[in-house]
């Protein structure tokens, strides 16, 4: 909310009063937490241990184990709309969401724009705008301006390790200025949006894991859901989508 002018306009300057007053940085009530919102873009659920799959999610296991678990979910369909979905409380219908195909018209499809999170709310800013950015050489971006990348991936550089440096930077800029100040981090990786996006060294630990192919796979998820409650004994899965049907 704007805030208010205390000044008075009358038709001369000498007749009016300017409201030069100090900025007010708006507060958080007293007791309100810090927050670190993880977002694994294009990670279904049933890929987490947690719900029965075959990743391995330790630390966001403990979480479910407090009962901090989800269990129906609507999907739009789309990476962008979902995120903005969760971001907002918001119809995907009212949010759209493909930045990459924005059309600058009110209320229509995939009406929005590429700007920086910075420009939407948020203090701070460091990540990618496009889709399929690459993560080893990531067209990056820093509060509102583009940056080139720290070093190479010959050097050992993937975007997930800079992302990580920067949201801990972060939260240490603010805690030094301010220690009693509630942090909001909206932490968002781009390794898992894209299979190939992930470093050699996280292939090579699942290597074989997914060997008895998709159909296999989805029976054990089930099963496992089945087994922890996520899902009701007499859940069926869908028939496959048949191949090569134009």
């Amino acid at each position: 909310m704007a805030k208010p002018f205390r000044g008075v306009v009358n038709l001369e300057i000498r007749d009016s009063v300017p409201d030069c007053g100090p900025y007010e940085q708006p507060k958080a009530p007293p007791g309100s937490p810090n927050v670190l919102y993880i977002v694994l873009d294009d990670v279904g659920l049933g890929a987490m241990s947690c719900y029965g799959g075959p990743i391995d999610t330790p630390n966001i296991d403990r979480i479910a184990a407090n009962e901090l678990r989800c269990g129906p979910w609507h999907t739009t369909a789309l990476c962008s709309p979902t995120r903005s979905c969760l971001l907002t409380g918001r119809n995907h219908h009212q949010r759209h969401g493909i930045s990459g195909c924005a059309v600058g018209f009110r209320n229509a499809p995939h009406s929005v724009r590429s700007w920086s999170p910075v420009a939407r709310g948020f203090e701070r800013f460091h990540g990618f705008l496009g889709a399929e950015t690459s993560q080893w050489y990531p067209d990056l971006v820093h509060d509102n301006h583009p940056v080139e990348q720290p070093t190479m991936p010959e050097d050992g550089y993937h975007f997930s390790t800079d992302i990580t440096d920067k949201a801990l930077e972060f939260i240490g800029d603010v805690k030094a200025i301010a220690p009693d100040r509630p942090v909001f981090l909206y932490y968002a990786p781009g390794r898992a949006h894209a299979p190939r996006q992930v470093p050699r060294e996280w292939i090579e630990r699942y290597r074989g894991r997914f060997d008895a192919g998709d159909e296999a796979l989805r029976e054990q998820t089930m099963a496992r859901r089945k087994e922890t409650g996520l899902l009701p004994q007499n859940t069926e899965l869908p028939p496959l989508n048949p191949i090569g049907t134009p």
